[in-house]
């Protein structure tokens, strides 16, 4: 979202909470791929490089074979956090509903 405040799950909580929601449900997401993106953040300070444009997004296109293992990670989060939360992430995740 091109912010430079990095969220906790504690500050989405209270956030949503302050709002008027009941969270049902919060976790950290993209565990398994954090410690590669860490890197790749540390690479692009250091060499200068980075995306262009506002937004600073890091997304590139990937072979197809990269893309189906990077889905089957996903699919295993989700089966994980349907049982746990993850500690930390790339994102945050959260379920909450309306009160009132």
């Amino acid at each position: 979202m091109g912010q430079k405040r990095r969220n906790t799950r504690s500050r989405l909580r209270t956030q949503l909470e302050m709002a008027g929601f009941a969270v049902r449900f919060i976790s950290y997401t993209n565990l398994i791929i954090l410690s590669v993106a860490v890197v790749v953040r540390i690479v692009k300070s250091v060499l200068g490089g980075g995306a262009v444009g506002p937004y600073k997004s890091e997304f590139i296109r990937v072979p197809s074979l990269i893309h189906a293992g990077l889905l089957g990670i996903g699919r295993a989060e989700s089966f994980w956090m349907r049982h746990a939360t993850l500690p930390c992430g790339l994102s945050i995740l959260g379920l909450a509903e309306k009160t009132g």
